[in-house]
């Protein structure tokens, strides 16, 4: 079984519902919305359990090299997310 599927949990590609939502409230309109729940989400520090792990730069120590050696020395946390900040 997979590990998916284990926890309870649902794959989902949400290119179509994504193209659906802009058709329906407009490209702008559409962007602005996501943009602001994104503005909300990072300021609150993550989506639910997941805790947002934050990088500034491409190189160096809060970089995405930093990340990188983050991940590959399984330094983060299963319910991390990764976002860098450029």
């Amino acid at each position: 079984m997979a590990s998916g599927q284990a926890l309870g949990k649902v794959q989902f590609n949400t290119s179509g519902v994504r193209d659906w939502a802009v058709e329906a409230e407009g490209t702008v309109a559409y962007f602005e919305m996501v943009n602001e729940a994104w503005k909300r989400c990072y300021a609150e520090t993550g989506l639910g359990d997941v805790r947002l792990e934050r990088y500034r730069s491409v190189e160096g120590t809060n970089g995405i090299e930093d990340a990188w050696e983050a991940l590959c020395g399984q330094k983060l946390a299963p319910n991390a997310g990764i976002v860098v900040r450029l």
